[in-house]
């Protein structure tokens, strides 16, 4: 069992990246809701696919990490956002540690290597997960502050105009 979980490292965080993925479609903004959908499908797809298809893990993991950098490369020129900037970087460092692996691959993998790939892994997985729930806490915010400024800004219901005395002698207006 643990050695399933070091060398899937996305088993590790799923229950953590359900949490934030929850977090970031109920809270967060457009591109926190996208970044999330993304990456929680691409994880879950590349997780299902190295359980039917062990030999070809490395394979599908740096498909899925290249497939996800680009994703996350696309979101932060559109949605001109630094952390989907972070993450694509993070994201890229993944589609590294997979290109190295499959680079060790054709000579025997020794244990230390695996084990530079698998934290390698982990790491990139979680500053990913953790660059999402930045996101989403800086959408939030924003959209508290702006809903704040908008109910400070309302004028409030205008004054009734004040009626002449009735011993001032003046008459209000037929």
């Amino acid at each position: 069992m643990l050695n399933q979980l070091w060398e899937n490292p996305a088993i590790v965080g799923i229950p953590v990246l359900l949490c934030i993925a929850t977090l970031a479609i109920i809270k967060g903004g457009p591109a926190a809701r996208q970044a999330t959908l993304i990456f929680l499908g691409v994880t879950l797809a590349v997780t299902a696919a190295n359980m039917f298809a062990a030999k070809q893990a490395p394979t599908i993991g740096l498909v899925g990490d290249a497939l996800l950098a680009l994703a996350f490369l696309w979101l932060a020129m559109r949605h001109r956002s630094l952390w989907l900037a972070g993450a694509m970087i993070a994201q890229g460092t993944a589609f590294a540690f997979h290109a190295f692996l499959l680079e060790q691959e054709n000579s025997k993998v020794d244990d230390r290597t695996y084990f530079i790939f698998a934290v390698g892994m982990n790491l990139m997985t979680w500053l990913v997960m953790l660059l999402i729930l930045t996101g989403t806490i800086i959408a939030w915010r924003k959209r508290r502050h702006r809903i704040a400024a908008a109910k400070s800004a309302t004028p409030s219901a205008a004054p009734e105009p004040l009626a002449p005395r009735a011993d001032s002698g003046l008459t209000p207006a037929s």
